[in-house]
């Protein structure tokens, strides 16, 4: 996971569409953004995530990007 957190969040989502969907899940408009230059490591600083929120949106990212289920 470690490696992606300095990505672009377009560039993860293009990867792995289903990404948009779980952020989507924390109130994280990210997948119809026409911006999307944020670093997936900002994401939650931006949307002020609460800690356990955050952990678990980083983990089910880092299980859809390695393939698994989320």
């Amino acid at each position: 996971m470690e490696a992606h957190m300095e990505k672009g969040i377009k560039e993860l989502i293009d990867q792995n569409p289903v990404i948009a969907d779980i952020l989507s899940e924390y109130e994280i408009g990210c997948g119809p953004c026409n911006v999307g230059t944020c670093l997936l490591k900002d994401i939650v600083k931006i949307h002020s995530l609460p800690e356990a929120d955050e952990h678990e949106l980083y983990r089910r990212i880092g299980r859809a990007l390695s393939g698994s289920a989320s």
